[in-house]
């Protein structure tokens, strides 16, 4: 289970990638204040949980119920997360998780940005999505993994707020080079998790090797 642990918790923080994001964050909210750029972290956190928890019940669920199987989606899902995984190498922002055309333009405008983007789609966007319906499990059943998946989930939120609410000393103390190595770091370990995912996805396809 601990290595179980360890390997949700790496995927689930290479995908949301809090550390990299701090200087976007900072971006997003230039124009407020300390105090109101914390309220925005802690809205956009508590809504990322809100919208990613029901994830790790439901998710295999709603799968089953639109018949689609966990095997598919995991296959789907790795090639998600590796085209994320492929954008940090690359120092380049994910098309997965960044707002564009209208929708970006409509985003500058806003006042309060903790849903959109921060939210939705950086930090539960289609690959937190992804890991935690894959990580979760069958559905009503591996209620452990689930606990596990969920709290993962929650240490890394927790550690997105403390990173937000310290980005501005976090900017201050760190040459961008070591936000850009972090992020790549990141895409390393999440383009493997995503062709493991992938991989298991193949082999339930193909079913128990022949004695």
């Amino acid at each position: 289970m601990l290595s179980f642990a360890i390997k949700v918790f790496l995927a689930l923080f290479a995908v949301m990638n809090p550390f990299p994001n701090v200087t976007l964050f900072l971006a997003l909210t230039e124009n407020l204040d300390n105090a109101a750029r914390k309220a925005v972290a802690r809205r956009a956190v508590v809504a990322a949980a809100l919208l990613g928890l029901p994830f790790v019940v439901f998710g295999a669920g709603i799968l089953a119920v639109l018949g689609i199987s966990l095997d598919a989606f995991r296959v789907t899902g790795g090639i998600v997360l590796f085209t994320i995984a492929y954008s940090l190498l690359k120092g380049s922002a994910s098309p997965v998780h960044a707002p564009h055309g209208v929708e970006h333009e409509e985003v500058a405008g806003q006042d309060d940005v903790a849903l959109v983007p921060l939210a939705v789609p950086l930090l539960t966007g289609p690959g937190t999505m992804t890991t935690l319906t894959v990580y979760g499990g069958a559905p009503w059943s591996m209620w452990d993994h689930k606990a596990i998946v969920a709290a993962a989930f929650l240490v890394v939120l927790a550690l997105t707020y403390a990173f937000f609410r310290e980005a501005e000393r976090l900017q201050a103390a760190l040459s961008p080079s070591v936000f850009r190595l972090v992020a790549r770091v990141m895409g390393l370990v999440l383009a493997a998790l995503a062709v493991q995912m992938a991989g298991e996805g193949v082999r339930g396809f193909l079913g128990p090797s022949p004695a």
